[in-house]
């Protein structure tokens, strides 16, 4: 025995951050009247749980998990944040989508630089770069 019980479980990464744009992907809310519904998270009010601001009704959603919800993908041209991975917390421009590979070719706002990340990792940002350091 004396195994840890933490082995074979996955440690759950909270991705959610103030400004990105999600979707809900889960029929719990509301009674499944916002599946599939955008909003931009208003504010991460504890690990893994924000306030949402839909987009079409402009209603407030309070204390969703990000469990419910993904990174909306954003369009070619957009600003974005990369949420995790080796980029993380880089704010930049999404310059190519490559839908069969699922990656995107993003410019740092700030090195210029290009970077390769996979779409998961990154999101839509709607808010004031000077926000988030940049």
């Amino acid at each position: 025995m004396g195994r840890d019980e933490n082995v074979g479980k996955l440690e759950r990464v909270d991705w959610l951050r103030n400004h990105i744009r999600v979707r809900i992907v889960s029929q719990e809310l509301k009674g499944g009247a916002l599946f599939f519904k955008k909003g931009v998270v208003m504010d991460v009010v504890g690990p893994g749980v924000c306030d949402i601001c839909v987009d079409e009704s402009r209603e407030l959603v309070q204390g969703v998990d990000q469990d419910l919800l993904e990174a909306a993908l954003p369009k070619r041209g957009c600003p974005v944040l990369v949420l995790r991975g080796r980029h993380e917390g880089v704010y930049g421009t999404l310059l190519e989508r490559d839908s069969e590979k699922k990656t995107g070719l993003v410019r740092d706002a700030d090195t210029h630089e290009l970077l390769n990340v996979k779409l998961k990792q990154v999101a839509e940002y709607t808010g004031d770069p000077s926000d988030i350091g940049y």
